[in-house]
């Protein structure tokens, strides 16, 4: 076996490890999103919205519908939904009022601790197994395999047409793997992108608007 054919080797066998964290990860989210009653785009939109605070740009409504990839009246919607559940709150700025950010509310804040807490400190005991030095690769890994994702997320729904027949499509692939949860080779990427050796599958439905705005059934870990 060549240098090529031992990297691809080690990709494959790098890309179903990451698979198998991914369906872990997505029963666990799964279960937060039915136990507090989230649609899988709820929980999508609560993601992003939550993330962008952590990094300490508030989200807009604007920028989380190029996200979502929805239209502004279905992401006006998510948002109106979350809102009333508690769980995120516009924030308006500027001397017109006009700017709105979208801001993870604290009583929701307190909830996802105290449901993912446990969990955090897992896999601290974990990180803390390895050197200072392996972790800042595994870091640089991780970071280039999701712009990886990114780009090719990009590249494949570039329009809006491709955009919903992309959202129909994983709205398919994303019910068939649901049936497969249980089985460690059938799951990929909550957010959406696939890795060598088998396709991805997002978190829970399609981005198609209609698809997304209107299945009323909660997320469930099953």
């Amino acid at each position: 076996m060549d240098t090529d054919d031992r990297r691809r080797q080690r990709t494959r066998e790098l890309g179903r490890e990451l698979r198998r964290y991914f369906v872990e990860a997505r029963l666990v989210t799964h279960a937060f999103a039915d136990r507090h009653g989230l649609h899988a785009t709820d929980l999508h939109a609560l993601i992003e919205v939550m993330d962008a605070e952590g990094r300490g740009t508030p989200t807009t409504p604007g920028r989380l519908r190029e996200t979502l990839g929805l239209s502004s009246g279905a992401t006006t919607a998510v948002i109106d939904r979350l809102e009333r559940l508690g769980q995120i709150r516009r924030v308006r700025t500027g001397s017109d009022r006009r700017r709105v950010y979208l801001h993870y509310d604290e009583g929701a804040m307190e909830l996802a601790r105290e449901f993912f807490g446990p969990l955090h400190e897992r896999i601290y005991r974990v990180v803390g197994e390895f050197s200072e030095e392996e972790i800042a690769v595994a870091h640089r890994f991780l970071t280039a395999v999701t712009d990886a994702a990114a780009d090719h997320r990009r590249a494949v729904v570039g329009d809006g047409r491709a955009v919903a027949d992309h959202g129909r499509a994983v709205a398919d692939h994303g019910r068939a793997l649901g049936a497969a949860d249980g089985d460690a080779g059938g799951a990929g990427f909550p957010g959406g992108a696939g890795l060598p050796d088998g396709a991805g599958s997002p978190d829970g439905a399609g981005s198609a608007d209609d698809l997304r705005v209107t299945d009323d059934r909660p997320v469930t870990a099953t």
